[in-house]
């Protein structure tokens, strides 16, 4: 499934940091396997929420976000297939899987699909004590044309994209609104600087400079990702 192209080896490193918001009896802190960086139809990825979410499930990971792009998988939201979709089967095998459970329409526009919200999704796929299922936005943002990614883990409203005066500023400002919303909620989240060698949006200088920040992504599966950097920029 081409959705794995997004795992992060980032992803595995931060765990210690959320069995807090869901449930605090942990006896002693242990590790354990999950992804903090994954896409669905919510935005640019290639499944539905539920199918991502139970491959996870069914390949022994005791964690999952869906870190779509500027969502937070909520509201009234139908997809419409797109021919890809079509030769994947991709309503086929969410209709095998999950039955009933689908909401589909046709109409003169082609097929539609409702897209179920993360409350939905989370009741029906999320194990207390074996399979965490936790709330995320990837905001997206620039400066010019260099991407500006940060992951928001256990976000609880929508953050904006930021606009600044550089790439610098864009991320201080959101690592701003990450830090108000853990403080207004008072609940464990964080935010982690994804792939700064997208694109070669971010250098090193910037992150150094930045206050508040303590995670970004060590490495990312995404073809159009650095991870190696070149004789110009640093890996």
């Amino acid at each position: 499934m081409s959705f794995l192209k997004y795992l992060s080896f980032a992803s595995i490193l931060f765990i210690f940091a959320l069995l807090f918001s869901c449930n605090t009896a942990v006896p002693e802190q242990h590790w354990q396997k999950g992804n903090l960086h994954t896409h669905s139809f919510w935005s640019d990825g290639d499944d539905f929420p539920e199918m991502i979410i139970q491959w996870y499930k069914d390949n022994d990971y005791q964690f999952i976000a869906l870190s779509d792009h500027n969502t937070i998988a909520a509201g009234d939201n139908w997809y419409k297939l797109k021919e890809s979709d079509k030769k994947n089967n991709a309503l086929e095998k969410y209709q095998k899987r999950f039955g009933d459970w689908v909401e589909s329409k046709i109409d003169s526009s082609g097929t539609s699909v409702r897209l179920k919200t993360f409350e939905e999704y989370k009741s029906k796929l999320d194990v207390q004590d074996s399979f965490l299922i936790i709330r995320s936005e990837e905001v997206t943002s620039s400066f010019g044309k260099k991407p500006v990614h940060i992951n928001v883990t256990n976000i609880q409203e929508k953050i904006e994209p930021i606009k600044g005066n550089s790439v610098y500023e864009v991320m201080q400002q959101t690592l701003d609104a990450v830090h108000a919303q853990r403080k207004k909620f008072n609940i464990p989240m964080f935010a982690h600087i994804n792939h700064p060698n997208f694109g070669y949006g971010i250098n090193t200088e910037d992150l150094k400079k930045l206050n508040g920040e303590r995670f970004f992504e060590l490495y990312n599966g995404h073809p159009a990702v650095h991870n190696e950097g070149d004789e110009t920029h640093l890996v």
